[in-house]
């Protein structure tokens, strides 16, 4: 009677951030789940973090600066690191009305790389998943499999990296961060700063970009995913058509969503275009192109508008003085800046930084650098 007492069934414990995880169990685990959400709150939620922001009374004009997330890093064991792309960077002075609400939806960092497992399959399996390929039968006639990994890309928007063999891992995209307002049709961007592309093996994911993408150059790596543009998202890496280790190809990005790698490859930075995953061939695994940004000219005064694109680990607009990253409360800081990509080592690779927004009223634009 007393196990059926200390075991019987708790409420549920649901995940405070709001992604939906539900954690269940007895009265007797109690302790141990809620140390597990509380885990999966600081390190594992993926949650876009959104902000809700009335402005003031008497406030007709408002300056706003935005960083897009970074990439996650990827690497090959012992031997080179891929960094993630740095989230842009976008400043203008917006238009607002007294009394009006704002929505900031913080993009988050792009998970690190993860090395594929090997997990044990049925013999009578038949059909192959997309991401696993097999490998052999141990003695016994259990059928060992490698299950390719995935590297979640950052909310919203970042695209996953894929890895597929125990020596390589490539990270997810960073999402992208953006300024809106419920207008009468629907949701309506006043900016979005692009997040940066996941790190392939050896390849940097690219940056989160401006409003138009840079047209191609000689010497661009083909395997790295494309940045995405103001009317297309980028075109993902190419990967070797005779290669028979890589098993699927990466994808595009597409509106408001960053592309996947390919079986090896970096996932595509979120914008108002994504970039493209990254592509593969042996050797060389691709990072993930930068999404597109985006400013509402109809809403802000022409003159203020900068876009400043992010690079390899670094985010735009450094010089601002970004603001210093947290995990899933502004008050758990992160040793690194809004924005920036993950870096890692060749032993272990890191996420990208979540983004940020920081705003002013008139009488205040010049002191924001100062405002951490």
């Amino acid at each position: 009677m007393r196990d059926l007492c200390v075991r019987r069934p708790v409420g549920d414990l649901p995940c405070r951030l709001g992604c939906g995880q539900v954690y269940k169990g007895g009265a007797h685990e109690l302790l141990a789940l809620e140390q597990t959400r509380l885990a999966h709150e600081q390190d594992d939620c993926e949650l876009p973090e959104v902000h809700v922001y009335k402005v003031p009374r008497d406030t007709k004009l408002l300056k706003l600066q935005a960083w897009g997330a970074g990439g996650g890093s990827g690497l090959l064991r012992s031997q080179t690191v891929g960094h993630g792309g740095g989230g842009a960077f976008v400043e203008v002075i917006c238009q607002v009305f007294p009394g009006e609400t704002l929505y900031f939806s913080v993009g988050s960092g792009g998970s690190s790389g993860a090395f594929a497992r090997m997990v044990e399959c049925p013999d009578d399996k038949e059909d192959e998943a997309k991401t696993s390929k097999a490998v052999k039968k141990v003695p016994g006639g259990i059928r060992i499999d490698i299950q390719v990994s995935t590297a979640a890309g950052g909310h919203p928007g970042g695209g996953q990296g894929h890895s597929g063999n125990k020596e390589s891992a490539c990270g997810g995209g960073g999402g992208f961060t953006s300024v809106y307002r419920q207008g009468a049709f629907g949701i309506e961007h006043i900016l979005i700063a692009a997040g940066g592309g996941g790190g392939g093996t050896c390849r940097d994911g690219g940056g989160g970009g401006l409003c138009k993408a840079q047209k191609p150059r000689e010497g661009d790596e083909p395997r790295c995913g494309r940045p995405g543009s103001d009317v297309a998202g980028g075109c993902a890496g190419k990967c070797d058509e005779f290669n028979p280790i890589c098993k699927f190809v990466g994808t595009n990005g597409i509106s408001l969503q960053g592309g996947d790698g390919a079986e090896f490859g970096g996932g595509g930075g979120g914008g108002l275009f994504g970039g493209g995953g990254g592509g593969f061939s042996p050797g060389i695994a691709g990072g993930g192109g930068g999404g597109s940004s985006y400013v509402n000219a109809s809403l802000v005064d022409p003159k203020s508008v900068r876009v400043e694109a992010g690079k390899a680990m670094k985010s735009g607009g450094m010089e601002e003085n970004p603001p210093q990253s947290v995990r899933s409360a502004y008050w758990d800081l992160v040793d690194g800046l809004a924005g920036e990509g993950g870096t890692g080592s060749t032993r272990m690779p890191a996420r990208g930084n979540h983004g940020g927004v920081r705003l002013a009223k008139p009488g205040f634009f010049n002191d924001m650098k100062f405002q951490r």
